[in-house]
């Protein structure tokens, strides 16, 4: 099964399941506090637009998107360093897909 997780689980289909995720939190933010669908967007940390209880829905919200697109499941919020600020995990949309492509403890649902 291991070629099945390269064909589904890549950093395409990562980026786009937090792109999903984005958008779903967007609709609950102003204006002025939505988050761009960049890479480089600041998630969390001084920079960030989230607070604590929008920053634990995207992480739900980015779990169920990478069941449905990448058919794999990704407990990230029983993860404790992810919510460090040492590792930065939670940075940027490029450390969070980083992070999630380093993850252990990824199902593959076949």
């Amino acid at each position: 099964h291991t070629n099945m997780r390269d064909d589904m689980f890549n950093e395409e289909g990562i980026v786009r399941s937090v792109y999903c995720a984005i958008d779903e939190v967007n609709r609950q933010l102003p204006e002025y506090r939505r988050l761009r669908k960049s890479r480089t967007t600041c998630l969390a940390g001084d920079s960030g637009n989230l607070d604590s209880l929008q920053l634990i829905s995207l992480i739900v919200s980015i779990e169920e998107n990478l069941e449905s697109i990448c058919h794999v499941t990704v407990n990230l919020s029983n993860k404790e360093d992810i919510f460090s600020e040492e590792n930065g995990a939670l940075e940027t949309v490029e450390t969070l897909t980083h992070y999630i492509t380093s993850s252990d403890g990824i199902e593959i649902n076949v």
